[in-house]
């Protein structure tokens, strides 16, 4: 008998090297799923991360490296709050430095 969740199940994929947001404990893996609002050069490409509500089930991945091939499992979690925009701080690298580039 198949299961239907009443919930969404996503996936984060993430890697940790340069990353600035990582060692700030509010933005680490599975503290918080966060993405920008749109890719540098304005796409939607994220839009669904707006959609995460209550209840949903996340699956953290990471690899150490971008150029590596294998992610590990970090952890699974359940979101305790709707999707919310904010902005990232800037010491990272989603924050001022990478609107910089647009």
């Amino acid at each position: 008998m198949p299961i239907f969740l009443e919930n969404q199940v996503w996936v984060e994929i993430t890697y940790f090297e340069g990353r600035g947001a990582e060692q700030d404990p509010l933005f680490g893996v599975s503290n918080s799923l966060w993405s920008p609002l749109t890719t540098i050069d304005g796409k939607d490409y994220y839009g669904n991360m707006k959609a995460v509500k209550v209840g949903d089930f996340i699956i953290h991945l990471a690899k150490q490296k971008r150029s590596s091939k294998q992610f590990m499992l970090c952890g699974v979690s359940v979101a305790a709050d709707e999707a919310t925009i904010f902005d990232m701080p800037p010491n990272t690298h989603w924050g001022d430095e990478w609107r910089k580039k647009i």
